[in-house]
């Protein structure tokens, strides 16, 4: 990476999936002083092209010739891994360059942002080491443990997973794509995971099944149900909630092991060591144990968003107290519970949380906009069948064209991630107003889940059967036939 110059805060683009090779080519990104910025090559061709364009890195590293990006022209050019041989570069001579500072940037993860373009989060050294150690103690990690790395190379946990694997000498097993259900039941068992790190949704799809090795449990990036916190906690397992922005160094707080018969809400902890987290109203002043107010962070936070002054002025403010330090306003909603723990209410604005990912509507409308027939877009999270949060677009069509939902959804899968791809599309012949002339979110229908139509071919054997049964108890739906899509019945992933 050096050879290719370079040199101490350049960005390093890591477009590789998850593999020994990632790992790898992280830990030699931010040895050399270099900032680490993930790409996912399973997203979307524009969402990579606008990552790598923002970030604009000096080096791209790929696993081999084929799997480059289009249009990707570094200045220092593209580096194949396959192709290394562990030999020294010409003209390093093996010296090993001075060690990153705690203020230089270690990473940039992109998150959605509110413009219609993600965000870069750049985040500096310092609070790595805190972070694996904080890991490493309170989840007991030692040179046994076994910890799966579960979420993509984008978000900001993976860099959790690794970190505290490799400071604890423990053992990494890598998920190939995103399983579920069956398949990663099969995974956990046959890894022999000890440790894993997971939003609850993932663990709301495993089937019953003997994880012996399976002794700790991290939820986090969504509320947890009282039956997951049940049964995952039962037989000794520790289930443990935690709480973080990408902007606070992926964990801020974390929880005491949950008690198998406790109902929720579930509290998300405790700082971790070096955290600050204040409880403000809306004049910044702190508000009492009970009461709700904005949490505002404090201790190892990012620089701020690459290239957006403005908007890291609006996210990291002055502490009001006169500390000189800077704080992190993380736009959610909490407060301090009679024993010291935090409790978490929601979010202060219309961003949103969908299967532990966290989601900014206005990058999802923006991209539904640009389509040649939608003149509006509002995309909502509902919950209009209980434990089934979705993301739902109510779009008005331009003056003389008609919709068509499908064209619609291929357009926004085109262009997002599948998680930000809208469950359901509701076309509008205007969007509801309230009597001062805004949005009135209130007022927006719920989305109707087509059923089969009558005239569809019904389930002909057991193996069909036995799939439109389950798709009609997922999905609330009273009859399933066998041309039905998942998605147009309001199925997601």
């Amino acid at each position: 990476v050096r050879a290719r110059g370079v040199r101490r805060g350049d960005a390093v683009g890591v477009c590789v999936d998850r593999s020994a090779a990632q790992v790898t080519a992280l830990l030699a990104v931010l040895r050399a002083g270099g900032v680490y910025v993930p790409v996912d090559p399973g997203y979307p061709a524009d969402r990579i092209a606008y990552v790598l364009g923002d970030s604009a890195p000096r080096v791209l590293l790929v696993r081999d010739a084929e799997r480059v990006p289009a249009g990707a022209h570094p200045a220092g050019g593209v580096l194949e891994l396959d192709r290394l041989t562990g030999a020294d570069a010409p003209g390093t001579g093996g010296n090993a360059s001075p060690a990153p500072a705690p203020d230089d940037a270690a990473y940039m993860i992109y998150t959605s942002g509110s413009t219609g373009r993600p965000k870069g989060v750049v985040v500096p050294h310092a609070g790595l080491p805190g972070l694996a150690a904080a890991h490493v103690d309170a989840l007991g990690l030692d040179a046994g443990s076994r910890v799966l790395q579960y979420v993509s190379p984008s978000f900001d946990v993976a860099m959790a997973d690794i970190l505290m694997t490799l400071t604890a000498g423990a053992t990494l097993v890598l998920a190939e794509g995103q399983p579920m259900g069956e398949e990663l039941l099969r995974l956990l068992a046959e890894g022999r995971v000890s440790h894993l790190m997971v939003p609850p949704v993932v663990l709301s799809t495993l089937p019953e099944g003997d994880l012996p090795d399976l002794r700790t449990l991290v939820i986090g990036g969504e509320s947890c149900p009282d039956d997951i916190v049940a049964r995952w906690s039962a037989g000794g397992r520790r289930v443990l909630n935690a709480y973080g922005p990408t902007e606070a160094t992926v964990c801020t707080t974390l929880s005491a092991p949950l008690p198998p018969g406790a109902t929720g809400p579930h509290p998300i902890g405790t700082p971790l060591p070096g955290t600050r987290t204040l409880v403000l109203d809306e004049a910044l002043r702190p508000v009492p144990v009970g009461a709700w107010g904005e949490l505002y962070l404090g201790g190892p936070l990012a620089r701020g968003y690459h290239g957006r002054a403005g908007l890291t002025a609006a996210r990291f403010t002055a502490d009001p107290s006169g500390s000189g330090d800077r704080l992190y306003r993380t736009g959610d909603l909490v407060r301090w519970r009679a024993d010291g723990t935090l409790e978490y209410g929601g979010r202060g604005d219309h961003q949103v949380k969908i299967r532990g990912l966290r989601i900014e509507p206005g990058e999802i409308e923006a991209v539904l906009a640009a389509h040649p027939d939608v003149r509006s877009a509002v995309v909502t999270a509902r919950e209009d069948r209980p434990g089934a949060r979705r993301l739902v677009a109510h779009l008005v069509a331009e003056p003389g064209r008609t919709l068509d939902p499908r064209s619609v959804r291929a357009h926004a899968a085109a262009g997002l991630p599948e998680f930000m791809v809208p469950a359901a599309l509701v076309v509008l012949d205007a969007l509801p107003l309230t009597a001062n002339g805004k949005l009135d979110r209130k007022a927006l229908p719920a989305p109707e889940y087509p059923a089969a139509e009558s005239g569809g071919t019904a389930p002909r054997t057991p193996t069909e059967e036995t799939l439109a049964a389950i798709w009609c108890e997922l999905l609330g739906v009273d009859r399933v036939g066998v041309e039905d899509n998942f998605f147009d019945l309001g199925g997601d992933s």
